[in-house]
């Protein structure tokens, strides 16, 4: 047992050094940082602006010549306040928001081992555990995205929800409650591990007082979801007009879903646990899981896999084109892989597949710990504003939806299309309603503008807005 441990504290901080490269960038990589640069001004804002943790905001201001307080409907702010509090301490820095997320989830790491080997039996567990972080949690688990942190949390609810069934422990209780209403606030599809909750309350081991206290406990969760998501979140959306994705019907994501059936089957043979060689094992150990008698394991496969394909549905176009909803699947995918091992057939090769599976997979995601040359003026974007504007101008960015660069610049407004930049109508609306220059990125193509410039380089363009008579 003891020897266990070690090893799993060894893999844990395995993963966590070699995360900690470029752990200091800003969200400059190559993939995703769309999605970190929105968390990160929600922190930033809470700094600068308003610490209320009910009314995130974002820096953009809104669409055409609404102006809005940039208040937005989206997941609780669990990790953004934990940035904003770090930064009372500290001052605010980008890569908070990376540190806090490879804590969080190295914590949740160690608890799927715990749960694992609690309902399977040590090795499985360790290996699993390293399955895991390997997979897409690899890269994913140092972003500054609440994804890998949310299904931690559920890892950690899970255990202690046990804990309390086993010992009956109020402390226990109290923690499963919790946990688990930070990991479905966070982000709703954790939810799907916490599904698993009624398969244990359905196991005759464990005392009904003990099983009638989680169940009662199991409410909490449930109510203050759908408190955040169905009343709280579209009546701030209602005010502000602003609202993150919130998915789209069934049958409408199913059929786009079929429809690009070769790009998305790709998310589930190779982008899960980013590895050629594990995609042997995991068809392995889906194979020996329904061949032999592992009720546990057939009851979490059908279980998770029909609630992920549920969320993969209604998140529409959201997932057909976007593989790091995968997080949620990877779990699952690293217990068959791990199952797959207790195989007598060439237990040896098996073996060997997995130790070249994660290397395979650590080669397959390390070029995301990079920035490239050309996105590292992106990082200078601040100080070239701050030569010529003021923090609280308004600025339009040619970002095609994405706000990277008006986070990067520090400033707030609105980010834009070339086609909308071009259009003098449109123009007209945002700088009437308060912007004040215009940034363009000339790798996103050139526009013939009428505007005075105040700055240019070979990578940006910055105009002084002014209506035109």
């Amino acid at each position: 047992m003891k020897g266990i441990k070690i090893n799993i504290y060894w893999i844990i901080g395995i993963l966590f050094v070699l995360r900690l490269y470029g752990i200091t960038n800003p969200p400059l990589e190559v993939n995703h940082h769309w999605r970190q640069v929105t968390g990160l001004m929600v922190a930033r804002n809470f700094l600068e602006e308003d610490n209320n943790i009910l009314y995130p905001r974002v820096d953009e201001v809104g669409i055409g010549g609404k102006v809005s307080s940039g208040v937005i409907g989206m997941e609780f702010p669990f990790m953004n306040y934990l940035m904003y509090l770090l930064s009372l301490l500290a001052g605010y820095e980008h890569w908070y928001g990376r540190l806090i997320n490879l804590i969080v989830t190295s914590f949740g790491l160690f608890y799927f081992f715990k749960i694992i080997r609690a309902y399977w039996d040590e090795k499985t567990a360790l290996w699993a555990s390293a399955i895991l972080g390997f997979s897409v949690w690899f890269a994913f688990g140092r972003k500054a995205m609440p994804d890998t942190a949310s299904v931690s949390l559920a890892f950690i609810a899970l255990w202690h929800a046990y804990k309390h069934l086993k010992e009956g422990k109020w402390v226990s209780l109290v923690a499963y409650t919790v946990f688990s209403t930070l990991a479905i606030l966070v982000k709703i599809p954790s939810a799907i591990f916490l599904a698993l909750v009624p398969l244990m309350l359905w196991e005759n081991r464990f005392a009904y007082p003990n099983k009638l206290r989680v169940f009662a406990a199991s409410a909490a969760p449930l109510i203050m979801a759908y408190w955040w998501y169905y009343i709280w979140n579209p009546m701030i959306a209602a005010e502000s007009g602003m609202w993150y994705n919130s998915g789209g019907s069934i049958s409408e994501g199913a059929s786009l879903f079929f429809q690009e059936i070769s790009l998305v089957s790709s998310y589930f043979y190779f982008s899960t646990l980013m590895s050629y060689s594990l995609l042997v094992l995991l068809i392995v150990g889906i194979v020996s899981v329904f061949k032999n008698k592992d009720i546990t394991a057939k009851a979490v496969f059908v279980v998770t896999l029909g609630l992920f394909m549920i969320y993969a549905f209604i998140s529409g176009r959201h997932f057909v084109y976007q593989h790091y909803y995968m997080i949620f699947l990877a779990p699952v995918w690293a217990i068959l892989v791990a199952l797959s091992l207790k195989s007598k057939i060439f237990p040896k090769v098996l073996m060997a597949l997995m130790v070249v599976g994660m290397v395979e997979a650590y080669f397959n995601q390390i070029h995301d710990f990079r920035i490239h040359d050309y996105n590292w003026k992106k990082a200078e974007l601040e100080g070239i504003f701050d030569n010529f504007s003021a923090r609280e101008d308004l600025i339009v960015v040619n970002g095609e939806g994405n706000p990277q660069e008006l986070y990067m610049s520090h400033r707030k407004g609105w980010t834009c299309k070339n086609e909308e930049i071009a259009d003098k109508r449109y123009m007209s609306e945002v700088i009437s309603a308060g912007a004040k220059y215009l940034l363009i990125n000339k790798r996103k193509g050139e526009i013939s503008l009428p505007y005075p410039v105040v700055y240019q380089d070979d990578t940006y363009l910055v105009c002084r807005l002014e209506i035109e008579n």
